[in-house]
């Protein structure tokens, strides 16, 4: 039952997404910032996967850790229609050893206002 976006993180994490602007024209940046923070090693974690990315153009996601420990990764996604509507939901698995299973949290979609 291994989820196929699992990279190595072993403990319980959280998932925290904001993005902004969120009212742009198509071509315009939009900066993700994703934070993955918890109890247990992320050390061979990989970026969290966005579920569909229909619509924008992507560039690869830099990362810093916090002090606290947590996994910062900041990424610019650029809509190439006014038809988009959301930066989409992005997910995070991992093995929660206290549930001897894998879990995977996911992110809400962020509104988004793009004109021509």
């Amino acid at each position: 039952g291994k989820p196929s976006d699992f990279s190595g993180a072993v403990g319980r994490f959280e998932i925290e997404v904001a993005a902004g602007p969120t009212e742009v024209a198509v071509g315009d940046p939009v900066t993700v910032h994703i934070v993955l923070r918890g109890e247990g090693s992320l050390a061979d974690a990989t970026p969290p996967r966005y579920l569909d990315l229909g619509g924008f153009r992507a560039y690869d996601p830099q990362e810093r850790r916090a002090a606290d420990g947590s996994r910062v990764f900041e990424q610019v996604l650029i809509p190439e229609s006014p038809a988009v509507r959301a930066v989409p939901q992005v997910s995070f698995s991992f093995f929660d050893p206290s549930e001897r299973g894998y879990r995977t949290v996911r992110s809400a979609p962020i509104a988004l206002s793009v004109r021509d």
